[in-house]
């Protein structure tokens, strides 16, 4: 396959998941449409990670080593070699179900070929029991996006122009915030479309790298990153109006998570300044999840 012909560029970013990312290959292997090429970007793993990826033999497959940087930067790496008209990004954890490429090419046929969309996916355990299926949007996502990230960067396609203009921001403070920071630069400037039919999956597992979170370092991240979505003027001129909804969200995410931490006066005084911003946010069910937090 010529690289001018394909459609799809999937990166994957991986980092010491050998035994992990030969399942998520797979996922990339099964998909019944077959125009794509699979940038694998090794993040200075030190296992097995090479071997793995030189096992599947197919000339889509693309495999490069680079010195340990985090994931904004792996993914950007690979936005640059990418070809495909559309990339998306799967981590070496999580897997595609075989329509996935399909449902996607669906999606873009309808819709006059989006700037950018996302399929839904679902959360299981290790055991693949279904623990949460992310199949419910509805409405307009770009607005809903001020109250939170309810994207994932599983199912996120977006056309290579664009991500030639926007990419992710690779500030080492705002590391786990970097795709939310880019959903909010798009979702300022372009429609997003979206479909319901589950396209993929996340395995929820001990050492996924969400499931573990220093309280200081939270906090400075979701601040910078509230710095870094305020200060782009395409947000400002579309979700102006909505910028108290926007920060009374981030600051209940840090209200909750201060008293998952056991840290009450924290979490009471962003649980304040939350509700300073936006006093409908009592009536959220994060609201409710901090106060149950907080007295449990």
């Amino acid at each position: 396959m010529k690289r001018a012909d394909i459609v799809f560029s999937i990166i994957i970013p991986t980092y010491n998941r050998a035994d992990r990312l030969v399942l998520a290959v797979e996922s990339v292997l099964s998909q019944k449409f077959r125009s794509w090429e699979l940038i694998i970007v090794d993040d200075g793993s030190t296992d097995r990670t090479r071997e793995v990826a030189a096992s599947f033999a197919d000339s889509r497959i693309h495999y490069f080593y680079k010195q340990n940087q985090e994931r904004a930067i792996a993914r950007n790496f690979g936005i640059k070699l990418a070809s495909g008209e559309y990339i998306t990004f799967l981590d070496s954890d999580d897997m595609l179900y075989p329509h996935c490429f399909s449902e996607a090419m669906d999606l873009i046929s309808r819709s006059n070929n989006p700037e950018w969309l996302h399929l839904a996916y679902e959360i299981k355990d290790e055991k693949g029991n279904v623990l949460r299926e992310e199949d419910q949007r509805k409405g307009n996502i770009n607005l809903s996006l001020v109250t939170g990230n309810h994207l994932s960067c599983i199912g996120v396609f977006v056309r290579k122009d664009i991500l030639a203009n926007h990419q992710f921001n690779e500030d080492p403070v705002i590391i786990g915030s970097e795709d939310y920071i880019l959903w909010m630069r798009l979702a300022a400037r372009y429609p997003l479309y979206y479909s319901n039919k589950i396209s993929a999956f996340m395995i929820q597992h001990e050492d996924r790298s969400v499931m573990g979170f220093d309280l200081k370092k939270l906090e400075e991240r979701i601040l910078r990153s509230i710095e870094i979505i305020l200060s782009d003027e395409a947000f400002q001129e579309k979700y102006g109006a909505k910028t108290k909804v926007f920060l009374a969200h981030r600051y209940i995410y840090l209200a909750l998570h201060s008293a998952m931490m056991k840290m009450r006066g924290l979490s009471l005084t962003y649980l304040i300044k939350s509700i300073s911003k936006h006093p409908y946010i009592i009536i959220e069910r994060k609201f409710s999840a901090v106060l149950k937090t907080l007295i449990s």
